[in-house]
């Protein structure tokens, strides 16, 4: 294992027999992960979730602080698994067990939906290639008995 590896500092803390997130939570399991794979497991799926997106209200600060999370966290994995060399076997991808609806609710937030969006990462992905064609704004009432194309 390369000793020059480090975790992200104070992303957990120990209260009441368990342990519990204190920020960078996706960041040092991703790190776990690169280490996993740097030591050579062969493990083929790993799953991690970052919690916090069900945003009702007030979802602007909540969104901007998750992404910054997620978007700090993606980066510092693959630059880890690049400077390892093990960025070309990896494919990291994001999904959600529910939706939100585009238009803002009435409190800044978003309510649930049926459509959700995933991302593919990873140097393997050939990028711009969009699997679904854009969804209908319409409510889904209207929507209820046309026939896909």
């Amino acid at each position: 294992m390369n000793e020059d590896f480090e975790l992200p500092s104070a992303d957990y803390a120990f209260e009441s027999g368990t342990y519990r997130q204190v920020r960078k939570r996706l960041q040092y399991e991703l790190t776990l992960v690169a280490r996993m794979i740097r030591a050579g497991f062969g493990t083929r799926l790993f799953y991690l979730s970052l919690s916090g997106f069900d945003t009702y209200s007030g979802q602007r600060s909540d969104q901007d602080s998750l992404l910054t999370q997620f978007r700090t966290a993606i980066g510092s994995f693959f630059g880890e698994l690049q400077k390892l060399g093990d960025s070309k076997q990896v494919l990291l991808m994001t999904y959600s067990e529910f939706g939100r609806r585009v238009k803002e609710n009435g409190s800044k937030g978003t309510d649930h939906c049926t459509s959700s969006c995933m991302f593919v990462v990873g140097p393997s992905v050939k990028g711009g290639d969009r699997r679904a064609s854009q969804p209908s704004r319409r409510p889904a009432r209207q929507r209820l008995f046309e026939i896909p194309h």
